[in-house]
């Protein structure tokens, strides 16, 4: 049996956001991306990377970039190895596998020291398998476009 795919219910504010933030690196003449260059343009690490995503997600010029969003721009633009977005799609199958002794809800990290708490498991799991974070994010999201066929 074939799944619907849902409607992105906040695609009305998202695209307010986006063109918000547009204009905002147009301004500033794309200085979030080069210093996101030079930033990791030299060794990545985890603690680099963090720190990168937290300077997003916490500049207020860029409405709408919180923990996770700052991490899809991160992995969008090919610069996330330790930092994944932790969405439904994470949350659902770290439940399903029992990995905490909790029920995740994506709508609780929006904070950043749980998403970090959640975020650093996932690194733990994926170093205990020999998986960089973004390869169990690929993984997962393949297993999800598979059960959508």
């Amino acid at each position: 049996m074939k799944r619907q795919l849902k409607p992105i219910w906040r695609a009305k504010v998202i695209c307010e956001y986006a063109d918000e933030i547009l204009q905002c690196l147009e301004q500033t003449g794309w200085k979030l991306l080069k210093d996101i260059n030079r930033h990791l343009s030299s060794l990545r690490t985890r603690e680099r990377e963090r720190q990168l995503a937290k300077a997003i997600s916490e500049n207020s010029n860029f409405k709408g970039l919180w923990p996770k969003q700052a991490r899809n721009l991160l992995q969008m633009i090919g610069h996330s190895i330790y930092e994944i977005p932790i969405d439904p799609r994470i949350t659902d199958w770290l439940n399903r596998n029992n990995i905490f002794p909790f029920k995740l809800s994506s709508k609780s990290l929006s904070g950043e020291d749980l998403y970090c708490f959640i975020n650093d498991a996932v690194i733990e799991l994926g170093e205990k398998a020999d998986v960089k974070p973004c390869l169990f994010d690929a993984a997962v999201f393949h297993l999800l476009i598979k059960q959508l066929r």
